[in-house]
């Protein structure tokens, strides 16, 4: 039953993956661990492949103390390309002595998918000299990026794991890597792009192999649990989950994890609940749809405020209808005054004040009168 959950779930990956790289956005996603959009180097991939397996998984941004709690395997992908902290080491071993966690397995990052999909993306021959061209100058840039960033070398440290820099100048695109089991050697040919090599101390199971080099090996300093360090998360990540070499290796590694609740988290980092550990604003926004739904509210202020500034839209004309009804005005005064008794000095307010009104309506005529004539001579 688990077998066929699993090729179902397989399908679903790939067609949905399928459609991910053909997508219709011209702007591609790398965002690094997603784990719900459509970042070719997200994880939503591995994390519908693990609940495809009947695994209960949820997904947290770090570590924290309330994985102690029911948390049978824990995969710890790394969002830094350094080594981690010899306090959040501590942390990992205290959180392992003080737990039921049966099963560990930190996933560190090195290489992704970008490079390797513009790579695939230029081979294209339908591709036009313009879009080569765009392929070509962003793969550039990906592996410019990679180059500045994952070059540090360290040695393993208190039973973890170490990186050494190696040269991938001849790399063939698809690597053949050597799985131990306890029944016999499964051999998988994965389109697996590699920058640092592994390192490892003496006290160390090597699982999966590609020549002479690890790629995913099992630290034996921990009794009673199962600490595994995979090379780099690129055949984990969305782009990498769409060659079938790499979902074998993912089905793989999924088989390494107990029954029972599964945690993955998105970086190594410790979060206590202090307040230098509490979400802020950015991590909220950061989660989609957040972000998109605060930008969009931005913009609808904006546009509104611009609405408003008299600068813009239409003029208005304002009509002063105090000035047009004011003879209303001297009407109703008249009206009052004649109240008082005083019937004189009202009727005489109302004849200068319509004798005046005369005066100017005849005034406007005569100035009309003489610029109609001057314009006809």
């Amino acid at each position: 039953m688990i077998n066929r959950t699993i090729r179902n779930g397989r399908w679903i990956v790939v067609v949905g993956l399928t459609l991910l790289l053909c997508g219709c956005s011209e702007t591609l996603k790398t965002n690094y661990l997603d784990p719900q959009g459509k970042s070719i180097n997200g994880i939503a991939g591995f994390v519908e492949l693990v609940k495809s397996t009947g695994r209960e998984v949820q997904v947290w941004q770090a570590i924290s103390p309330r994985l102690k709690e029911d948390v049978d395997a824990v995969v710890i992908f790394q969002s830094e390309y350094d080594q981690i902290p010899n306090d959040r080491i501590a942390n990992i071993r205290q959180m392992l002595r003080e737990s039921s966690i049966q099963t560990v397995v930190i996933v560190i990052r090195d290489s992704d998918c970008e490079i390797d999909y513009w790579r695939q993306v230029a081979g294209m021959a339908e591709l036009s000299d313009k879009d080569k061209a765009t392929a070509d100058e962003s793969m550039k840039r990906a592996r410019r990026d990679l180059k500045l960033e994952a070059f540090k070398e360290f040695e393993p440290e208190n039973g973890f794991y170490g990186l050494k820099r190696a040269d991938r100048t001849n790399q063939p695109d698809v690597i053949p890597v050597d799985i131990e089991t306890e029944d016999e050697p499964i051999h998988v040919s994965a389109k697996w792009p590699l920058n640092r090599q592994l390192d490892h101390s003496d006290d160390t199971v090597i699982l999966w192999s590609t020549g002479d080099e690890s790629l995913l090996t099992e630290d034996l300093y921990y009794t009673g649990q199962q600490v595994l360090f995979l090379a780099s998360a690129a055949p984990l990540l969305n782009g990498g989950l769409v060659d079938p070499g790499n979902r074998q290796l993912a089905e793989e590694l999924v088989k390494y994890l107990p029954e029972g609740k599964v945690v993955i988290t998105l970086s190594s980092r410790w979060s206590d609940g202090s307040f230098a550990e509490s979400p802020s604003i950015w991590h909220f926004l950061k989660v989609h749809p957040h972000g998109w739904i605060f930008g969009q509210t931005l913009l609808a202020l904006a546009l509104f405020c611009w609405w408003k500034l008299p600068i813009f839209g239409r003029s208005k004309v304002t009509v002063n209808t105090e000035g047009v009804r004011f003879g209303r005005h001297i009407e109703a005064l008249g009206a009052l005054l004649q109240r008082t008794r005083d019937a004189a000095f009202a009727r005489q307010l109302l004849r200068d004040w319509h004798r005046a009104e005369s005066r100017r309506g005849s005034d406007k005529t005569a100035g009309t009168n003489s610029n109609t004539t001057s314009t006809r001579k």
